[in-house]
């Protein structure tokens, strides 16, 4: 299916302004993460989002928004995520041996 590029260009505009929103929030409270000054649900459910921009050619971004910047530097560094990226979910070698010989075992 081709791209709409008319599409991509409303949705990034859209995204700009929420991530404007974003930074001026994090920038008038003074907190360290979206929430509180802890990790939260909050920062997760963002920290999945923000873990695309790169391959989807969104990383500047970030660039004009020093205290979003800050936080995903903060967020992405932290032990557990760099351990959940690590996981093999779906590799081979990740998979128990099928007792029915399937190369897959959610295979019929």
């Amino acid at each position: 299916m081709p791209v709409d590029e008319q599409q991509c260009a409303a949705c990034k505009v859209e995204l700009e302004k929420t991530l404007d929103h974003m930074e001026a929030a994090l920038t008038r409270s003074g907190l360290e993460y979206l929430a509180a000054d802890a990790f939260t649900l909050a920062d997760l459910t963002y920290l999945c989002y923000f873990q695309v921009f790169a391959p989807a050619g969104l990383a500047d971004t970030l660039e004009t928004r020093p205290a979003l910047a800050s936080w995903w530097v903060r967020c992405s560094a932290r032990e557990a995520w760099k351990y959940t990226l690590g996981m093999a979910f779906v590799e081979e070698k990740a998979l128990p041996q099928d007792p029915l010989g399937r190369e897959k075992p959610w295979d019929p």
